[in-house]
């Protein structure tokens, strides 16, 4: 991400409507992969960024963050106990040492998947799970991805590929952001068409009232996705386990 976003991506994870939302999505999800919280179970996010869902999942057990950007570091040190500044292909942590390993919309920051899904596949207990977020669709490619250093989008074909190389065992997979994927994409698709100055989507003014709808639309999903996985979306959830690991129920028990 440029280094002078990063005010206005700490302001925004607090407050707009895509990462209030998304946090009501991923804890839904996150209370179908864990039992009731526990004091003895460590959990770690990588790309804590500036920390807003790191103090959401914190409540969820022992919790670490780690990112390698220090201006995000200094920005997440006021939400967070524990933070460590590694890159994620390289993590300073032992073999099998967390539970439950969260990777949300990071992975299309890093140029080399595979040797990132492999190395949280290192550090993930053999019982642990993996929850990750990505951008999708590779033709919704926008200013927001230049400016955020992407370096692709993904389908669900693509991310299967990656983590069963990996070694990672799907559980689930799913689009969401769906009921606003028309808008957002032709959003997008006009935004690239008409790219003058980089802009992040943050950026864009959202009157107060709208803000709250977009929300309220967005955060709806999290009902649905307890039950089905989405076929479209703007973006692609996963959740997964180490391969050798089986399960303890099956998919269509968990979810």
């Amino acid at each position: 991400m440029e280094q002078a976003f990063y005010a206005e991506y700490a302001q925004a994870e607090q407050n707009h409507w895509w990462f209030a939302a998304r946090r009501r999505i991923l804890e839904g999800v996150l209370r179908k992969c864990l039992k009731p919280p526990a004091n003895d179970r460590s959990v770690l996010e990588v790309g804590t960024g500036t920390g807003h869902l790191g103090q959401m999942l914190s409540r969820y057990g022992w919790f670490v963050g780690s990112d390698l950007n220090w201006t995000a570091l200094e920005y997440a040190k006021h939400r967070l106990l524990r933070l460590v500044a590694a890159r994620l292909e390289q993590l300073p942590f032992s073999d099998a040492a967390f539970d439950a390993i969260f990777a949300c919309d990071v992975l299309e920051h890093v140029r080399d998947d595979a040797s990132a899904l492999a190395e949280l596949r290192r550090v993930c207990h053999p019982k642990g799970c993996l929850i990750l977020t990505v951008p999708a669709f590779d033709w919704l490619w926008s200013p927001h991805d230049e400016i955020n250093h992407h370096h692709r989008r993904y389908t669900r074909r693509r991310l299967s590929i990656a983590l069963g190389q990996a070694g990672w065992r799907i559980q689930r997979m799913s689009y969401f952001n769906t009921f606003l994927f028309a808008p957002i994409a032709l959003a997008r698709l006009f935004s690239a068409r008409h790219a003058g100055r980089a802009r992040s989507d943050l950026a864009r003014p959202i009157p107060h009232a709208l803000s709250r709808v977009l929300e309220a639309i967005f955060a709806s999903e999290r009902a649905l996705l307890a039950r089905w996985n989405l076929p479209i979306g703007v973006s692609l959830l996963a959740v997964a386990s180490p391969h050798e690991a089986a399960p303890d129920k099956t998919d269509d028990e968990r979810f």
